[in-house]
């Protein structure tokens, strides 16, 4: 079928221009009347294109498509025959073709023909301005290469200014402007040629995510304008975000060349002009000379060299001056030049020092370092460096003592023989080195190195010869590159001209040092290599040797030439191991038994820094800490330490995707690196370097053989293994091939080897065979911590292996003991005299669990199963309880088979056998180490412990271990000590009164506590078997303990008059006792610690005991039973009960004191009571005969929430908590039982036992058993006298006589005798509370029952003072010279009388008065009115002392002191008074006025917030004690500590769309409580949390499990952040300095002549004036459901916030305008009220106060009088703050939106929007100024003024 026109055009529009079927050109060539290809060739495409130069929006096609028609049109001319089948066979690839050989065509014809003109109009010939192109591309010839890579977004303006460099350089900047459009066509042409060369720049060079989308949207157009168009409004605008000029103003007000900056001061002198740039950039304006200036001096201040040359640089211009010329020509570019040749002089000094000690010490150096250390850079040199090996790696290849035959290749020798004569210019191929022998080799090196050192000498005699005909006192060397021009340096300033400066200065410089001279600095040494001359200039530089050590970095090297890991003192010693290494270095030098340790070091990543963990390190101490490349690697360190200069990527990549940057210096890689602190380690992230297991160098050889097979591309050069390149270019052989010589390495590693027979008693003294066989088949990785003192670890140190399930039959059987077992801390093992055995019969694996009854045996498989897993079979005789029921259900459990002997064979069972090796082991270990019998059960599962992990013959030398689970087991624990072995442990006892450590006897190792190495200690004090992990020998003679109490013999008990006790008086109970202090001398009475508590006060306490088997028991103290010396307090001891009386424990006095002292100040900290928490279990039935019986047929286990369980009468806990015993009864099916049937009815319904399930158990909490403090609290007065029987004290007795005296005392009641009824007077109940103080005192307080009376008609208004007047009060009063102190009024209310008629019958405890009606005269409390008749009494007694109270607050009172007032805050009972002589009021208060008064002082604590001074004696105003007791409440409320964030929410986070599912009962009550938690914590000045918790406190009633989520992110928060407070600054912000508010006539505007209205009643001002300011902010459609909009407002007085606000706006506002006039409204009421609080404080107010925000449009509405309102309903809010400016009230000004810290009440910003805003407000400390060099300030100039205002000036400034 013939082709048609359609067709054809179709065709060209599908396959050349790449045409959607909507594309706009298809409809462009339509309107064109473009039918078919014919049609194009008729178009007239220069009209078309001067259409769209003229106006491009208009043109019918655009440029780019009318030049694709004209390349089209030309083809389709050029072809021999054309016609419509031509078109259809023209492809994409075929026109690209075509393209590119006219292009070529027109290069060539570019070189003949200078320019080549159209002859018609409608000829678009591609040479029209063929020359142009052709110059172009001749001058430059322009490069991609040429122009830099983005590879990142932080490196977009180093790329800006390299592609606008380049582009200047290859004619090409009308692509990077935006507004450039070609006017001709020769024009268009060669910016299409432009366009296509620049795109593909932005193609190949940028590489980041977002550039590359800018880039793919115009590939088909080539449009590299746009390119840059777009790239330009990305970058900048997220460089506007993230940079702002304040930020870049600070960083560069921050830097200093200190002793941190370890690179050439060049470069830091670069970096601080790139960022004076970058600030010029942003801001658009030029930086003055001054303050570039000031900046320059202060980053220089720092350092003594740089220092002294900015003084040279100021001497220069006074020397200009002295000679008579204008300082004009000296600006600060010229200062600067000054400057920067002093850096470059420091730094080309430095590089000559090293490399004069490199040159010294360079043939070792060459032999035994690193390949890159080497001269050359650029290009190719004579060799390839290799690792670990002096190669000369790349670069020119010379050395700088090189010759110029170093260059020349060699004459090779061909081999002889062994008998062939060697001199030192013999050379050999490497063929031909390989057949030498070892002698011949040995002979060839050492004459190789006798001309290398001759040479050297040579040289170095040269220099010194040079040098003495030099008058100069000091010379360096300045390596100049060969396309350099030499530097002349005159000595002194003669004449004004250009460059003066600089050579006085280096003329002063050089008069300043009389170091000698070690070079000559005449002649220029010239190197010829490769056909280049290069030349080494001498100047005379001055070089302090002392400012400048060859070690000035903090790098630690990456050797890739060491084999193992060396610790220098850059680096904390993390742990020690007992193992140590010998470090070989240079010239065979060896440093003997260097500990392997644990090191860590702080390293500055790319995301920040970490702390890198180095184990396996030998630790030197002293010098830089030195890494074994390999030794990383072989951990999954990435290393690539090639410069970037060689195309390498110069970083440490960690196998967590942290990377770590390298420097190059001096060709050496080093990773910086610096010792941490302990803050340091405990708060930065750890990232491990090397492995913990054992460093075996020799694991990664890999010798190189002619037989392998290699590929080719894995070689850069042919003969790379077959010889070496020295530094003067010789070929040398290479060590690696020598095979029968060893490759000496600098530095390596050999690990101390094993000695067994001192490891015979470790392992149970069996032969040193099994011993060698047990280590091969075992691991030993973990490595103990052998430094001294003991200490505890930082993280767990080796991870506990896996245990797989037991795939074996077992046995078990049951052996005796004829003495009963030592308590091993676990409970019931004490007194155990049985042992269930359980064996692998394949394996050979043993386990023991100890046991009181044959009846327990059950319960050990359990524990056996729990520990190894379930065997395929338990093999057993036929005992009863092994065969019983409660067997054969654990076997039916867990799908066990079940196998017996038979019966009275019992020797047929494999435990029986097992047994006997067992106990064979344990005896020969006891005997062996004299270890006392009652201790049989530790030894014997040591024993255990240890035949699982020796090797077994019989097992093939694997251990049983191994075999039944398939693991290698660790023994590292098994090397450290032996059995019974003396040690000491670390304790936490004070200092200095007794030893750090304590002693004794190591039984075995804590296999599932701590880590791998955590070991069972016996204490010789207490006899209690304890899990430590830092031990030590107590056998190292050379690190005694001489105050580590030593064991004593004695064990028995002694009574309270000195008798011995026996101890079958606690029979039944295991018995932990202490034997110590017992007998023998006593110690010193000056080291005694003073005890807290009395004996006889500890006597019925109750506490927590925490046991080493991980468990904590209530422990009652039960009496005391050892008293020998009651003068020292050592010797008294107690015994407690532990677990309700399952078995007691003997403790010392100091021990017991220490416990309830420690455990009374962490309740104290948290304000914790114990309560009931759950029903674990039950017991029953019992009778009255049980010795568990309680009175009820059954017992409950109750679990309280401080871990303990105590069984309670099933009787009381129903009556206290029915439901949760009905949910009990369900689960385990006892409602059929008698006295559980009772509960039938409450477990009817499941659903609503649920829901009174959650009440029940807010009610048990309230009716169980109270503690606090280790207390039992009493819930009546009978159970107080109960306690105290059962104490055996009369501690809560006494409380209610105290209590009831001090009643009698202010005379509370009026007796009116035994009588029945009082006429119009209501009887009431009245009762006692009880509590418990930190310091164990017992209170009682008697309270009446206010509920029961009747509602009084009068106010029950007790005082309650604002934290804002609080805030104001101190605020002014420190303005006035005044001090603060708090106290609290004791009994406040019983010192005023109440008015109610109330009456109650006196109880027992009143004595005589029991049974008499008793008249409340008193205001006591729980009266309703009890609080107001208080106020009022108080209100008499400062109306008394001359106060008055304020109309502002009621709760402020005045008093006038002519020039200030004083003020007294009252919050009820709580008094905070400002005065200049504070304790005359309260002192005056208790003795005139008789008030009992308590914490008379400072403010610390008052009212949940902590008062405390900064450094500078700021006072401060924070919550850390409340914010640690929430989090504490958080802890305990969800069990985990809150996560840390740095924000309060998420940006952009919108809680109010949350649809996750919707809270229970418990999470809403948690909800609740962690939202007035927050509250609260926002009301003492967190207002950096308000915009989250106003936002979550809308969700209150019906919140959503991401509500709670939120709640708990905000709790991180504060955790993170804890130390905010608000700081009472008392400056006066200057903001005229920065503001110039612009005054308006607003007479004839509608508000006319208006004015503030003053009120007429306020007290007169004294005292200093203060100034408000006020921020405020809006945030539109803030709630995305409702469309409300958030307010926030900030008030400040001075320099100290005062009052936030933060609440969504009532009413829809539907554009920013409307919403930010709302709050502006807002903020205006709230500085009108704030005006008034101050004036009705007597406070003088300093003219105006100052509205900020950061809307234009509303600013400008505000303060333009003749402004209009288009927007009617904002009519309230527009007048409301127009007319507080007409009357002078606000002054509104503009600031930017990212310095308005109000914002931070209104939006959720990220960290690094929110971190500026709040840190000066509530977190810098000191003087802000010095903060703003950090940080980024207010934009409000703050400072503190020494002149303040006084009280008669003038109020209004504005507006008047």
């Amino acid at each position: 079928m013939p082709t048609t026109r359609a067709q054809a055009l179709n065709h060209i529009l599908d396959e050349i221009f790449n045409l959607q079927p909507d594309a706009i050109l298809r409809d462009n060539l339509t309107a064109l009347g473009v039918q078919s290809p014919q049609d194009i060739l008729d178009l007239d495409l220069l009209d078309l294109k001067d259409a769209y130069l003229v106006n491009p929006a208009q043109a019918p096609l655009r440029l780019t498509d009318i030049k694709q028609l004209s390349l089209l049109r030309t083809w389709y001319l050029q072809q021999p025959t054309p016609s419509l089948d031509t078109w259809i066979g023209l492809t994409q690839d075929l026109f690209d073709d075509w393209r590119q050989q006219q292009a070529l065509l027109q290069q060539n014809a570019s070189t003949t023909v200078p320019t080549t003109t159209t002859t018609s109009p409608n000829s678009h010939n591609l040479n029209t301005f063929a020359s142009e192109l052709a110059i172009f591309k001749k001058s430059v010839k322009p490069s991609v290469s040429d122009y830099p890579t983005l590879k990142e977004d932080a490196y977009w303006r180093s790329f800006l200014n390299g592609l606008r460099s380049n582009s200047a350089l290859h004619g090409t900047t009308n692509v990077l402007n935006a507004t450039y459009r070609p006017t001709t066509q020769e024009e268009a042409e060669l910016f299409e040629y432009h366009q296509r060369f620049m795109f593909n720049v932005f193609k190949k060079n940028v590489l980041t995510s977002k550039g590359k989308v800018a880039v793919r949207h115009h590939e088909r157009t080539f449009d590299a304008q746009q390119v840059f168009i777009e790239l330009l409004a990305t970058y900048e605008e997220s460089l506007s975000t993230t940079l702002s000029a304040t930020d870049l103003r600070n960083e560069i007000n921050n830097m200093r060349l200190d002793d941190s900056w370890k690179k050439p001061y060049e470069a830091f002198l670069n970096v601080w002009t790139h960022k004076v740039l970058d600030l010029e950039i942003i801001e658009d304006a030029t930086v003055s000379d001054v303050t570039k200036r000031i900046w320059l001096t202060t980053a220089l201040s720092t350092n003594k060299v740089m220092k002294d040359a900015i003084s040279h640089a100021t001497t220069t211009e006074r020397t200009f001056q002295a000679l008579g010329h204008s300082t004009q020509g000296v600006g600060f570019r010229q200062f600067f030049d000054i400057v920067l040749s002093n850096a470059k002089l420091h730094d080309n000094n430095t590089k000559t020092t090293a490399r004069r000690q490199r040159q010294n010490n360079q043939t070792t150096v060459n032999n035994t370092g690193r390949g890159n250390d080497r001269q050359g850079r650029n290009g190719r040199g004579a060799g390839r460096g290799g690792r670990g090996r002096g190669g000369a790696g790349r670069g020119n290849g010379a050395n700088s003592h090189s010759s110029s035959s170093s260059s020349t290749p060699r004459n090779l020798t061909p081999y002889t023989g062994p008998n062939m004569t060697l001199t030192e210019d013999t050379y050999f191929s490497a063929e031909d080195y390989r057949r030498l022998t070892a002698a011949q080799r040995d002979n060839l090196r050492e004459l190789h190195a006798n001309k290398r050192n001759r040479r050297q000498a040579n040289s170095t005699t040269q220099s010194t010869s040079s040098a003495s005909s030099v008058p100069s006192p000091t010379s360096t060397m300045n390596i100049s590159n060969a396309n350099q021009q030499p530097t002349t340096v005159a000595t002194a300033v003669t004449t004004p001209d250009n460059g003066s400066h600089l050579r006085q200065v280096l003329s002063q410089a050089s008069n300043r040092s009389t170091t000698s001279t070690t070079q000559s600095d005449t002649a220029p040494l010239q190197i010829s290599f490769q056909g280049r001359t290069y030349s080494q200039m001498h100047t005379k530089f001055t070089y302090s040797i002392s400012q400048h050590q060859s070690n000035t970095h903090t790098g630690s090297l990456l050797d890739g030439g060491a084999n193992g890991g060396m610790s220098g003192d850059d680096v904390r010693v993390i742990a020690e191991t007992m193992d140590s290494a010998d470090v070989t270095g240079i010239a065979d030098s060896t440093v003997k038994a260097l500990k392997l340790c644990t090191v860590a070091g702080l390293i500055q990543t790319t995301t920040g820094p970490i702390i890198g963990l180095f184990n396996q390190y030998a630790h030197y101490g002293k010098g830089r800490t030195i890494h074994s490349s390999n030794q990383l690697r072989s951990f999954g360190m990435d290393i690539d330490d090639t410069p970037r200069s060689l195309q390498g990527k110069q970083r440490v990549l960690t196998p967590c995707g942290r990377i770590i940057p390298i420097s190059i210096r001096q060709g050496l890689p080093y990773m910086d690196m610096v010792r941490p602190t302990d803050h340091q380690i405990d708060m930065l992230p750890h990232v491990m370097f090397t492995s913990d297991v054992p460093w075996d160098p020799s694991s990664l050889d890999d010798e190189y053989e002619p037989e392998d097979n290699i590929p080719s591309d894995d070689l850069s050069l042919p003969d790379y293994h077959t010889y070496d390149i020295n530094d003067y270019g010789e070929l040398v052989p290479d060590a690696r091939l020598g095979h029968q010589t060893q490759l000496t390495v600098p530095r390596s590693v050999q690990p101390k080897q094993h000695d067994f027979n001192r490891l015979k008693p470790n392992f149970a003294f069996v032969p040193v065979e099994r011993i060698k066989h047990t280590l091969e088949h075992t691991t030993q990785y973990a490595r103990a911590d052998a430094r001294l003192p003991l200490r505890k670890h930082f993280k767990t140190r080796f991870p506990a292996a896996n245990i797989s399930r037991l795939n074996e039959v077992v046995a078990t059987d049951t052996f005796f003991s004829d003495t009963p077992a030592h308590d091993d801390g676990i409970m019931g093992h004490g007194g155990a005299t049985m042992v269930q055995l359980f064996s692998g019969v394949t394996s050979l694996l043993t386990a023991v669990f100890p046991m009181s009854s044959e009846s327990q045996m059950p319960g050990t498989f359990e524990d056996f199963i729990r520990k190894y897993g379930a065997p395929k079979a338990l093999f057993s005789d036929n005992a009863k309880v092994q065969i019983g029921n409660a067997v054969r259900n654990i076997l039916r459990l867990y799908s066990i088979a079940d196998f017996q002997c038979e019966p009275h064979y019992q020797h047929q069972n494999p435990a029986e056998r097992r047994i006997q090796d067992v106990k064979k082991l344990c005896n020969q270990l006891m005997d062996r180490t004299g270890t006392p019998s009652k201790y049989w059960l530790l030894c014997l599962e040591f024993v255990t412990y240890l035949i699982n992990r020796l090797a077994t013959e019989k097992l093939g030398w694997k251990t049983p271990l191994e075999q039944a689970t398939g693991q290698v087991p660790d023994i590292s624990a098994l090397l450290a000590f032996r059995w019974w072995e003396p040690v000491y442990y670390s304790t936490n006892n004070g200092f200095p009164s007794t030893s750090p450590e304590k002693t004794g006897r190591w039984v075995g190792v804590a296999d599932h506590q701590g880590d791998a190495l955590t070991y069972l200690i016996l204490t010789d004090d207490t006899n209690q078997v304890l899990a430590r992990s830092s031990v030590r020998s107590a056998l190292d003679p050379t690190n005694p303990n001489l105050r580590a109490e030593a064991p004593l013999s004695t064990t028995d008990l002694i009574s309270d008059g000195g008798e011995l006790e026996p101890s079958t008086t606690l029979v039944g109970k295991p018995i932990l006792h202490s034997s110590n202090d017992i007998a023998g001398n006593p110690a010193d009475q000056s080291e005694l610690k003073l005890p807290k508590f009395s004996p006889e006060e500890l006597i019925g306490q109750s506490f927590i005991r925490e046991m080493d088997d991980g468990q904590n028991y209530r422990a009652r103290v039960v009496r005391k039973i050892i008293d020998k010396d009651a003068e020292n307090h050592q010797h008294i001891k107690f015994l407690i009960e532990i677990g309700e009386g399952k078995f007691d424990e003997i403790i010392t006095y100091n021990e017991l004191n220490d416990i309830v002292e420690r455990q009374s100040e962490e309740v104290l900290e948290e304000e914790r009571s114990w309560a009931y928490k759950s029903i674990k279990d039950h017991q029953g039935p019992l009778n009255s005969k049980h010795p568990d019986y309680k009175g009820s047929a059954y017992n409950v286990l109750i679990e309280w929430e401080d871990g303990s369980l105590t069984y309670e009468p099933l009787d009381i806990i129903f009556k206290d908590d029915p439901v949760s015993l009905a949910d009990y009864a369900i689960t385990n099916d006892l409602l059929g039982l008698p006295g559980w049937k009772r509960l039938r009815n409450i477990a009817k319904n499941r659903k609503k036992l649920d829901r009174m399930l959650n009440q029940a158990k807010s009610k048990a909490k309230r009716a169980g058993p109270k503690f606090k403090f280790g207390v039992l609290v009493p819930r009546n007065v009978k159970e107080a006298l109960e306690f105290d029987k059962t104490n055996g004290n009369s501690k809560w007795h006494e409380a209610i006589k105290a209590e009831i005296d001090q009643l009698m005392d202010y005379e509370t009641f009026k007796d009116m005798g035994e009588i029945s009824f009082l006429q119009d007077y209501k009887r009431i109940h009245c009762h006692f509370i009880f509590d418990v103080k930190h310091d164990l005192r017992h209170k009682a307080r008697f309270v009446a029952g206010g509920h029961l009376t009747d509602m009084n008609k009068d106010s029950n208004y007790s005082g309650v003072v604002s934290l804002r007047s609080m805030r104001i009060c101190l605020l002014v009063g420190l303005l006035n010279g005044c001090e603060a102190q708090v106290g609290d009024v004791g009994n406040a209310y019983l010192e005023a009388y109440t008015n109610e008629k109330v009456c109650f019958v006196a109880g027992p405890e009143f004595g005589p008065l029991a049974g008499h009606t008793l008249v409340i005269v008193k205001a006591l409390y729980g009266l309703r009115s009890s609080g107001a008749r208080y106020h009022e009494k108080f209100a008499d007694t400062l109306r008394d002392m001359g106060f008055f109270p304020s109309k502002a607050d009621p709760d402020v009172w005045m008093k006038d002191c002519h020039d200030h007032y004083e003020y007294v805050c009252v919050y009820v009972d709580d008094l905070f008074h400002m005065s200049r002589n504070p304790s005359k009021f309260f002192d005056k208060l208790k003795q005139e006025y008789k008030y009992k008064l308590k914490g008379v002082g400072p403010p610390k604590y008052h009212l949940g917030g902590d008062f405390f001074h900064d450094d500078d004696g700021t006072l401060a105003w924070g919550a850390q004690t409340y914010i640690k007791k929430a989090v504490g409440n958080y802890e305990r409320m969800f069990g985990q500590k809150p996560k840390e964030y740095s924000s309060p929410l998420q940006k952009g986070d919108h809680p109010e769309l949350d649809v996750s599912d919707l809270l229970d009962e418990k999470g809403i009550a948690q909800y609740q409580s962690l939202i007035g938690t927050l509250q609260w914590a926002v009301t003492l000045g967190r207002f950096d949390i308000q915009c989250a918790v106003t936002t979550m406190s809308s969700f209150r009633a019906a919140p959503r499990i991401g509500h709670l989520e939120r709640l708990q992110r905000i709790i991180g928060y504060l955790k993170k952040k804890p130390d905010a407070a608000i700081r009472f600054r008392t400056g006066i912000p200057n903001h005229e300095e920065v503001y110039e508010p612009e005054l308006h006539n607003w007479l004839y505007s509608v508000y006319g002549n208006v004015t503030e209205d003053i009120p007429k009643d306020a007290p007169i001002p004294r005292g200093k004036a203060v100034r408000s300011s006020t921020y405020k902010d809006a945030n539109l459609m803030h709630d995305l459901v409702t469309g409300r909009s958030m307010s926030g407002i900030i008030h400040m007085i001075c320099q100290t916030p005062v009052a936030s606000f933060c609440k969504k706006q009532s009413l829809v506002e539907t554009a920013t305008y409307g919403s930010e006039f709302m709050v502006a409204r807002q903020a205006t009421e709230q500085i009108m009220d704030l005006r008034y609080t101050l004036r009705m404080f007597g406070v003088p107010i300093d003219g105006a106060s100052w509205l900020f925000g950061d809307n234009k449009s509303v600013i400008t509405s505000s303060t333009i009088p003749h402004s209009t309102l288009d927007k009617r309903w904002n009519a309230l809010s527009y007048h409301r703050v127009r007319e507080a400016i007409a009357a002078g009230i606000i002054i509104f000004e503009h600031i930017d939106g990212k310095s308005n810290p109000s914002d931070v009440l209104t939006k959720f910003l990220p960290w690094a929007e929110f971190w500026p805003l709040v840190q000066p407000l509530l977190f810098w400390k000191g003087e802000t100024m010095k903060n703003a060099a950090s940080d980024t300030p207010l934009p409000v100039v703050i400072k503190q003024t020494t002149d303040h205002i006084s009280a008669n000036r003038p109020t209004q400034q504005y507006g008047e």
